[in-house]
């Protein structure tokens, strides 16, 4: 059974990286050249959400990030088999879970604010300005 774990996928939220999903399914990091996220319009409605989940969602995506960029670099090496891409998949993912477990928040609640973050351009202001802040 193939689980697949929150992406931190928003260069606005990664500084730079985006995370496409792997052929099996887990999610894994790479560098955008510059590009700006395509957004909305009009941001849509969601659930409202705390100064301090947007501060945690912070923390996981700033701990998310490089350990993406990481998992990505050593799985995309030449010569690196499935079955060591898989195995860096699955550590990767429990990695993530924990990350998120530190910062409080739940597979479902990461994935519904990054979900936010990519059609409210206002949410995503505050978690980058977050993100910045270090806090």
């Amino acid at each position: 059974m193939t689980t697949t774990q929150p992406q931190p996928s928003s260069p606005a939220m990664q500084n730079g990286a985006s995370t496409p999903p792997m052929a099996s399914g887990a999610p894994q990091a790479g560098a955008q050249s510059g590009s700006q996220p395509m957004m909305p319009s009009a941001p849509q409605a969601g659930p409202a959400v705390s100064n301090a989940e947007i501060m945690h969602f912070a923390s996981a995506l700033r701990e998310i990030g490089p350990l993406s960029s990481k998992m990505r670099g050593e799985a995309m090496q030449k010569g690196v088999s499935k079955a060591k891409q898989q195995a860096l998949e699955q550590t990767y993912a429990k990695d993530v879970h924990g990350i998120l477990t530190k910062n409080d928040l739940s597979a479902s609640t990461y994935e519904m604010l990054m979900r936010k973050a990519h059609s409210d351009p206002q949410f995503a202001q505050k978690v980058e300005a977050a993100i910045k802040s270090g806090a």
